[in-house]
């Protein structure tokens, strides 16, 4: 994995323009790490995407970013993923659980694992269908018949 600039595209909530943050090129294997995530962004030039991680790694109390481009997008099949490696409590500390490592370990598992999509998207078109088909048989005050052939008058 080679480490890259930051790329081109702006993130909400991983905002690497701002004035505090600071983008690093290299990070180490035991360096405690806030967050782990694998983003399809535009490269720098905007010419493609490309799949990038990027890490929040602690440095001297303060969050540094580092980004590592992982190579074409389309070369992923699996979904953009985020890792905490810590949290704020509400006094505005922060406390981290996790070193680059382990997150590292954590994100091959992740995309070593068979895709997985937990919602199925419903029938829109289906349902569409069906409310017209029941619209037009109110209409007319057709009979259907329900479950069990239960007669149903409109």
């Amino acid at each position: 994995m080679t480490s890259a600039a930051a790329p081109g595209q702006s993130l909400r909530g991983l905002n690497t323009k701002g004035a505090f943050e600071a983008v690093v090129k290299a990070v180490s294997e035991d360096e405690p790490c806030f967050l782990l995530a694998e983003l399809n962004l535009l490269t720098a030039g905007s010419m493609a995407r490309h799949r990038y991680q990027v890490l929040k790694v602690v440095r001297a109390d303060k969050l540094v970013t580092a980004y590592v481009d992982l190579g074409l997008a389309s070369a992923f099949k699996k979904d953009e993923f985020t890792i905490p490696g810590g949290q704020v409590d509400q006094n505005g500390k922060g406390h981290i659980w996790s070193t680059v490592g382990e997150l590292r370990q954590i994100a091959d598992e992740m995309r070593a694992s068979p895709l997985r999509r937990e919602i199925n998207p419903p029938d829109i078109i289906g349902n569409y269908n069906k409310l017209i088909d029941e619209t037009e048989r109110l209409k007319a005050r057709s009979s259907t018949y329900g479950y069990g052939g239960e007669l149903v008058r409109g």
